[in-house]
């Protein structure tokens, strides 16, 4: 990435927590407020194969990773808290992937309250059409 291209601002550590989410492990929480359209993280992320993303699925980060490039065949391991933002079929924020400067950026869809769990909906079908998951959406 060239020194040119502005980088959106950058996750500050009391802006969003990790913790316990019921019925779904770890989650991601609001540490203050968050208007509509306002970013919450800019993740990096690491690019890999999609002969290394195969690898992947037989391991437990096959849970956590995203799938990358124009066929999505890739895989993108999102740095920062990117991998553990839970779905939601009704989420608060948005995920947009940028493979331009291998970047997810999460941001608010409505006001998040301080202390809310932030949701994302994850991406499973193309040009919108829903896919079954592949675990117990609660």
């Amino acid at each position: 990435m060239s020194s040119e291209t502005a980088m959106p601002r950058a996750i500050h550590a009391p802006d969003v927590t990790v913790g316990p989410s019921p019925g779904r492990g770890l989650g991601v929480f609001a540490g203050r407020g968050f208007a509509p359209n306002e970013t919450i993280e800019v993740c990096p992320v690491i690019v890999l194969s999609e002969a290394d993303a195969r690898r992947l699925d037989d391991t437990r980060l096959n849970e956590y990773y995203f799938g990358w490039g124009m066929d999505g065949k890739q895989a993108g391991i999102v740095l920062g808290y990117g991998s553990i933002y839970n779905h939601s079929f009704t989420p608060n924020a948005v995920h947009n992937k940028n493979a331009a400067n291998d970047t997810m950026v999460v941001v608010a869809v409505r006001e998040i309250a301080a202390g809310e769990e932030i949701f994302i909906h994850y991406e499973t079908g193309k040009d919108g059409d829903e896919q079954p998951m592949w675990f117990e959406v609660r």
